[in-house]
């Protein structure tokens, strides 16, 4: 259910990109680029094309490299504040997947899991920061957006659902042998079950950054008209409280959902409703 939200929700806001494109780059007329499905090439590297969600995906993982080094400075036993802000994010996240996992698998996979909800919560928020999207770069089909929200690209989410699971076969592996991980795939459910988990974490999170991004844009747009409220800049506000709070939980929806797969092929295999159903608890 709420992946056919996502997906209603992407429609219905694409319909109205389709709608505006026949009268000009902007959305309604305004200076604001309608967002595209595919993301915008800046320029090429050799054979290799360089988008803006590329771009985005670097400066995220630069900006999160660096604040992991300079958290990670100076530990001590008796920590700094800013040691302690390090410890309670590592503390909660060692304790949600320890909940779920138990002791020893939880300590294994927590990086993953811990570098996938930091990672898709960071790109999310950092995709409402004041010039992603408005600021242009041209290229020699026009003017394109220079910067556009990572998880807006369906292929950086796809990657992601693929290295999960890829762990998940790797954990099952190590913790059952090659024979005992793979004969359950002797039956064909549990292939289409591996393959519905790669579209569902993918689609689903992609569905929900680029609706937001959609939606984002028509209110900026709006407003820029006039056309909501007395005050414009309020609505858009709330919007962006919103995707906000959107970006969190989608963020740990992603994590969730990754952290079952791998605890369920670590304890045994079971059957594709026990994937659903696990997958079910995680949206209430």
């Amino acid at each position: 259910m709420p992946l056919m939200l996502a997906e209603q929700r992407v429609g219905g806001l694409a319909r109205i990109l389709a709608q505006e494109e026949e009268h000009g780059k902007g959305l309604l007329g305004t200076p604001f680029h309608q967002p595209t499905l595919a993301p915008e090439t800046l320029f090429h590297i050799g054979p290799i094309p360089v988008t803006n969600s590329m771009l985005m995906t670097l400066i995220v993982v630069v900006a999160l490299s660096i604040a992991a080094i300079w958290l990670s400075r100076g530990l001590s036993l008796v920590p700094s504040k800013r040691q302690n802000f390090l410890e309670a994010i590592v503390e909660l996240l060692d304790n949600l997947v320890q909940t779920t996992a138990g002791r020893t698998a939880g300590r294994a996979i927590l990086p993953l899991i811990g570098t996938l909800f930091i990672y898709i919560l960071v790109a999310n928020w950092a995709s409402l920061l004041p010039g992603v999207g408005t600021i242009t770069w041209h290229t020699e089909h026009g003017d394109v957006p220079l910067l556009r929200a990572p998880n807006a690209d369906l292929n950086m989410t796809l990657a992601m659902a693929i290295v999960t699971i890829v762990v998940v076969q790797i954990a099952g592996v190590a913790a059952h042998g090659v024979g005992g991980h793979f004969k359950e795939y002797l039956n064909p459910m549990h292939l289409i079950d591996e393959l519905a988990r790669v579209i569902s974490l993918s689609v689903r999170l992609f569905a929900n950054v680029f609706g937001g991004e959609v939606l984002l844009t028509v209110m900026l747009a709006l407003s820029f008209l006039g056309a909501i409220a007395i005050i414009p800049v309020v609505i858009p506000m709330a919007f962006m409280g919103l995707e906000m709070f959107i970006g969190l939980i989608q963020a740990l929806v992603f994590s969730l959902l990754s952290l079952i797969y791998i605890t369920l092929a670590v304890a045994g295999h079971g059957h594709p409703a026990d994937a659903e159903d696990a997958e079910s608890a995680t949206h209430h």
